[in-house]
């Protein structure tokens, strides 16, 4: 049996408020766009995508290897992929942080290790906040006066993310401290 894993940062619900408001000021100027509910919003450091049920073990094992520090995580601009004059994806992103991208490298590494086979692009840590069903040029943004904010990453949690016709739904299967 396969499981469709990724590992994440949980966002605090004060945060997740915080692009609840962003979300509705893109929506007076967006439409068919599907908002990511809050319950659904996190930091992913991995998606590790298809793995047999019997590996689970095996990458708990590896994660609870990792002992590194908490660090705080500080909210920056708002984007799009590929960018936002034409985006399928409005994501807010993480200010440059060597701690986040060191979690990140050491995860790869411990992944790597049991034989995953992961995604090799440039490690770009962000929150996705909507996603176009159809990537429409922008003409004109909404003026965003919102301080998104900061909090501190005191774990990391591997999820179990199950696809369905209402959008994913992502059950907790470890979370790891930081130190």
């Amino acid at each position: 049996m396969k499981k469709r894993l990724f590992v994440a940062v949980e966002i605090p619900g004060k945060i997740k408020e915080k692009i609840l408001e962003l979300q509705k000021n893109f929506e007076q100027h967006l439409n068919d766009v599907s908002w990511v509910k809050p319950e659904n919003m996190h930091l992913t450091l991995i998606f590790l995508g298809e793995a047999d049920y019997n590996h689970i073990p095996d990458i708990i094992a590896g994660l609870e290897e990792l002992k590194e520090n908490a660090f705080e995580v500080s909210l920056a601009d708002i984007g799009g992929f590929p960018n936002l004059n034409r985006p399928h994806a409005l994501w807010v992103g993480v200010k440059e942080n060597p701690a986040i991208n060191y979690l990140h490298k050491k995860i790869s590494k411990s992944l790597s290790e049991l034989n995953f086979n992961l995604d090799d692009r440039k490690f770009f840590p962000h929150i996705t906040f909507g996603r176009l069903k159809r990537p429409k040029t922008l003409k004109k943004l909404p003026s965003i006066q919102i301080d998104l904010g900061s909090f501190w990453a005191k774990e990391f949690i591997l999820f179990d993310s199950t696809l369905t016709q209402k959008g994913p739904k992502h059950k907790i299967i470890k979370k790891f401290l930081l130190m």
